[in-house]
């Protein structure tokens, strides 16, 4: 999945101008091409080997989580309407649609993220030398100022992008056609969670939104290295709602460190991020290496701590929830008096530094 070059999240009012983002009802202007014939001209849209006026296009995205319909909806410019959307026309969460003035390559024929306006002819079509672009959907519009960027730059073949951190359309020269992919979002994880039973691991998720997905393939380490598969459970394919997911553990160690692998129909992987979970076949655990010391707790709670050398001396001490990391290597005795105290008492270990 590859994913609208910009993440958008800008609310406009019921006319925005032509300064910022132009949005409707979750339906934004990404990216357009303005009368490409300049004699550094590279963007030939449809990959027919000729740069050509008809390579202009009008790039849309979807900057929501769920689907929008676009019947109703219409690209115009001072003439007028130029193209209308109808009722089979929609993007899923995320995706991306380009509307060309005219397709003429026949290897490939149009794509699916393509809608061509069939306007053929050796003049410009869509700006006509600085008109206003308008999108619509019927009770709210907006609108770019084609020529605003000067026609010397946007008659070079490249083309204006939406910079959200500008909040405006500036020229990218690094556009390829290839990057006019419809791009619809992959599975959106929103949460990934793990939870020690008695003698299990439970761990749970949930999708906001899901597209082409097959599984997901549930893995384990004990090292947070080395990871293994431990189960598979089936995806929903394609889901505009809150999903939520469980899978058990039956076999934990005292650590255990999960991540999900989600798996599309056509076997691409997304990887999770990693999470760590003690068993609480033990209220804490020890990870001791040559640089670090750390106590992984079951429980979040309260707790103080205290770290003295073997004269009594406290060289560190302090309050924290969930698990504690000592660095070896801010300590320079050899060995370490590590004390830890909760409303479950007291817990002292010796940490040895060189």
């Amino acid at each position: 999945m590859k994913p609208p070059l910009f993440t958008l999240g800008i609310c406009l009012l019921f006319f925005s101008n032509s300064y910022g983002q132009c949005q409707v009802d979750k339906i934004y202007i990404n990216a357009y091409l303005v009368d490409p014939t300049g004699t550094s001209d590279s963007f030939d849209t449809d990959g027919d080997g000729i740069t050509h006026i008809r390579d202009e296009f009008i790039q849309i995205c979807n900057d929501s989580s769920e689907t929008v319909y676009l019947n109703g909806f219409t690209i115009s410019d001072t003439v007028g309407v130029r193209f209308s959307f109808g009722p089979s026309d929609s993007l899923l969460a995320g995706q991306c649609l380009n509307v060309i003035s005219d397709w003429i390559n026949t290897s490939p024929t149009i794509p699916s993220n393509f809608r061509e306006t069939g306007t053929s002819g050796g003049g410009p079509f869509w700006n006509n030398d600085g008109d206003s672009i308008y999108l619509s959907n019927g009770s709210e519009t907006c609108y770019i100022a084609y020529g605003s960027l000067g026609s010397d730059a946007e008659k070079d073949g490249c083309t204006s992008l939406y910079n959200s951190s500008t909040n405006s359309y500036a020229m990218d020269c690094s556009l390829t056609p290839a990057d006019l992919s419809n791009s619809p979002l992959p599975v959106e994880l929103i949460r990934f969670t793990g939870r020690a039973l008695e003698e299990q691991i439970r761990l749970e998720w949930s999708t906001a939104s899901e597209h082409n997905n097959d599984y997901f393939n549930i893995e384990k380490s004990v090292d947070g290295h080395q990871f293994t598969s431990i189960g598979t459970e089936n995806g929903h394919g394609n889901s505009e709602r809150l999903l939520n997911y469980v899978f058990t553990d039956d076999n934990p160690s005292k650590i255990n460190y999960y991540r999900l692998k989600q798996v599309d129909y056509d076997g691409k992987i997304s990887t999770s991020k990693v999470i760590k979970v003690v068993s609480k076949l033990e209220n804490y655990a020890i990870v001791n290496s040559h640089r670090v010391f750390e106590v992984v707790f079951n429980e979040k709670m309260e707790r103080f701590y205290c770290v003295s050398n073997l004269s009594g001396q406290v060289l560190a001490f302090g309050k924290f929830e969930g698990d504690l990391r000592l660095t070896k290597t801010n300590y320079h005795d050899g060995l370490l008096i590590l004390s830890i105290k909760s409303e479950d008492g007291v817990l002292r270990f010796k940490v040895v530094t060189q």
